[in-house]
């Protein structure tokens, strides 16, 4: 999502599987530090929001996806999952894939 001037980034994280099942969003603020009123608990149920200092998506926010949005929502799903991502270099951790494996 870009939008105004420029100056400001928000990255959102959709999921989506082949049976129509959405996830709520992740979403990633331009921020260090996100404020209450950013990420409201009502209006989204069940989005998980994270900051980062250019608003776009780094190797701990990946990271943060798995591990509290992705791995945990889809718990009851039965292995083997395959979830299909882009080729951006934070996508590519030893620290992720081991989060992977033991999922």
């Amino acid at each position: 999502v870009h939008g105004g001037s420029g100056k400001s980034h928000t990255t959102v994280l959709l999921t989506i599987s082949a049976e129509d099942t959405c996830l709520p969003p992740y979403i990633i603020c331009k921020s260090l530090r996100l404020y209450d009123q950013w990420c409201p608990k009502n209006v989204i149920p069940g989005a998980v929001y994270n900051g980062t200092e250019s608003g776009w998506i780094d190797e701990n926010c990946f990271y943060d996806y798995l591990s509290k949005s992705f791995i945990p929502k889809t718990h009851n799903i039965a292995r083997l999952l395959l979830l299909i991502l882009d080729n951006h270099s934070t996508n590519l951790s030893i620290r992720t894939a081991k989060l992977a494996i033991q999922s």
